[in-house]
């Protein structure tokens, strides 16, 4: 894992490069191919390492992101959302040509949220990064280019002037593959944060 970029404009987000060993990399790829990553699907497909056989893959990717959110998850709470009895969930993410999902903030439910870029190699747009407006009115301020084993990562936030407004599309003919972990809380305590 290369060094960890922070960002605070417009809101805090972290970017690190090489995320992931290149062997653990590979296998998930691998993975991704087997549910179809290079067959251009209808409809969003999401997929959570549960078969048989990839019990060692989903534990290596556990630990790996949680190890992350130890070094970054303080620095980028800034709305206080309380982590207790949160449970992390990976799950690959492809999404299929014309996919859309425009500006948004992350449910409230999210304590944490991460996206690791993984397929195709080049050609894909990464994520944009919206002012902390509301949706409707947030202006585009930059994009986290999309680099085959880039993570973002983020402390998602609905509150006025932290917003943590983001945007994914996909304009290509072929699908786009991303790790996604979220750290899940029910915790009401943090509805708002």
């Amino acid at each position: 894992m290369d060094s960890i970029q922070y960002f605070n404009y417009p809101w805090k987000y972290a970017v690190v490069d090489n995320f992931l060993p290149q062997n653990i990399f590979n296998q998930i790829i691998e993975y991704s191919k087997i549910k179809g990553a290079d067959t251009p699907v209808n409809t969003l497909g999401t997929y959570t390492f549960n078969e048989e056989g990839y019990e060692d893959l989903k534990q290596n990717i556990i630990s790996k992101v949680t190890e992350f959110k130890e070094l970054t998850f303080d620095t980028l709470n800034i709305n206080n959302k309380d982590p207790k009895g949160a449970f992390v969930t990976p799950y690959l993410h492809i999404r299929e040509p014309g996919h859309n999902f425009c500006v948004h903030t992350d449910n409230w439910a999210k304590v944490f949220s991460l996206v690791l870029y993984l397929y195709p190699f080049e050609g894909q747009i990464g994520t944009e990064i919206y002012t902390p407006d509301t949706p409707q009115k947030a202006q585009l301020i930059t994009e986290v280019k999309w680099e085959p084993n880039r993570m973002l990562a983020f402390v998602p936030s609905k509150n006025p002037g932290t917003m943590t407004n983001h945007s994914v599309y996909n304009p290509t003919e072929v699908n786009r593959v991303a790790l996604v972990v979220n750290w899940i809380s029910g915790n009401k305590n943090n509805e708002f944060k």
